[in-house]
């Protein structure tokens, strides 16, 4: 019975972090949408759209690990973690993991809207965009001097996960 109850309970947390966060996450895509304006998005076409918003997804995943190291205690009943002893333990490697899960959401938005030969209407240079992405390039060369931070069993969840 106890292991039912404890199940039933990882679901409801399963489906209220989900809830949240797509509702969070269709608010923020939506409200940039309509910041940009329908000719930006006209203009952008389909797959610069859909680049943006997967750069805004990692930005939101960034804002709630920030949130959780910000706060364990709330942040535990929020991600997908043990405890809030966990958030803290982990402190560091978190936030070196946010780090780059921000550069890299901000790296795709400024090439989704990096003007180029097939895009006049873009709002961000070109030279830009191309140094954040040797930024980003730059930054995820360092991470590989990151895994010894790790114990074996991260590493094994990350190339997995990866």
């Amino acid at each position: 019975m106890a292991m039912t109850a404890e199940r039933t309970a990882k679901l409801r947390k399963t489906l209220l972090s989900s809830l949240v966060g797509a509702i969070v996450g269709a608010g923020c895509v939506a409200g940039l949408f309509w910041l940009a304006g329908q000719d930006l998005l006209d203009a952008m076409g389909l797959s610069r759209i859909v680049l943006a918003a997967i750069g805004v997804i990692y930005l939101l995943m960034t804002a709630m690990i920030g949130f959780g190291l910000a706060a364990p205690r709330a942040g535990a009943k929020l991600l997908n973690v043990a405890d809030a002893e966990e958030l803290v333990e982990e402190r560091a490697n978190l936030g070196m993991s946010a780090a780059f899960t921000a550069a890299l959401g901000l790296t795709l938005m400024l090439v989704a809207l990096a003007r180029a030969p097939g895009f006049a209407a873009g709002i961000v240079p070109g030279g830009v965009a191309m140094a954040a992405v040797l930024l980003l390039f730059a930054a995820a060369t360092l991470t590989w001097r990151w895994q010894k931070r790790y114990d074996e069993l991260s590493q094994q969840l990350g190339l997995e996960g990866a």
